[in-house]
């Protein structure tokens, strides 16, 4: 069998419509707002990578920080998504543990993430990888437009 090609490097603005088509599979919401997806790319606390496969995105994850004053970096890890005919293969995991060995790198004090419950696969994967369910209240406030 054929060894597959892999390569997982940060996004590009050539990568935008792969990475929506991606994200559009995670949630029925109406198609992202490209430019927001331009600005996450070029925003400085964020990094948004992708994994691909034989010439093509499969995959997509973004890890982001933030620094608390008493403590250090805090990383994010958002939107990890594989494109569903490649589910099932380890490949979130692999996307996952790259962005976790990014933090590592930069001594980030912890790494967290949400996943919708709904998401019975993802959030199966992410205990199996060490992660811990957090006994916290999370608010949420939304600015107007």
């Amino acid at each position: 069998m054929k060894k597959k090609a892999e390569q997982f490097r940060k996004a590009q603005y050539k990568d935008i419509d792969h990475i929506l088509e991606l994200y559009n599979e995670l949630s029925p919401k109406p198609l992202r707002d490209r430019k927001v997806l331009v600005r996450a790319i070029h925003f400085p606390c964020t990094e948004v990578y992708v994994l691909i496969i034989d010439g093509e995105i499969i995959g997509t994850g973004t890890i982001s920080h933030r620094i608390v004053p008493d403590s250090g970096f805090v990383g994010f890890i958002d939107s990890v998504v594989v494109s569903g005919e490649h589910r099932g293969k380890g490949l979130g995991i692999f996307i996952t543990e790259k962005l976790l060995e990014i933090a590592r790198a930069r001594q980030y004090i912890r790494v967290e993430l949400t996943s919708n419950p709904a998401r019975i696969a993802a959030n199966a994967l992410y205990k199996k990888m060490g992660f811990k369910k957090r006994v916290t209240n999370a608010f949420v406030y939304h600015i107007e437009e």
